[in-house]
């Protein structure tokens, strides 16, 4: 079965949205455990002592951080902009979901006209 020009380039553009939506999928991963990881951090800022030796990271080494409070305020800083970046992302993969189930009807839709309908025929009588 030969496919037209046109629904070889609609194919393409599925298969294009699915690498897009993977992507996200794995962007949104990242941001949710990094979400997760600075949520238990601060909740285990909030239960140390005031005075408690505070350490972060810098790069790729530890150094000690002014004060808990310092580190707080940066740690609720980063999951405020996760928490936007999430909600981003969220956003790009129900746009993306909907385009592909658009575009997969679409291309149902012409597979079937090209094999003659949705299935065998009643023969003629006659």
């Amino acid at each position: 079965m030969e496919l037209s020009p046109q629904l070889q380039n609609q194919i393409g553009q599925y298969q294009q949205l699915q690498q897009q939506l993977e992507g996200i999928m794995i962007q949104k991963t990242q941001v949710v455990n990094s979400i997760t990881e600075i949520k238990n951090a601060l909740e285990e800022l909030e239960g140390a002592d005031e005075d408690a030796s505070v350490y972060k990271m810098a790069g790729s080494v530890i150094i000690k951080a002014k004060n808990r409070k310092a580190v707080m305020d940066d740690l609720s800083e980063r999951l405020e902009l996760l928490e936007v970046r999430n909600k981003g992302l969220e956003k790009q993969e129900e746009q993306l979901t909907g385009k592909a189930q658009e575009l997969q009807e679409t291309i149902s839709k012409a597979v079937e006209r090209m094999q003659g309908g949705a299935g065998p025929q009643p023969p003629v009588s006659g």
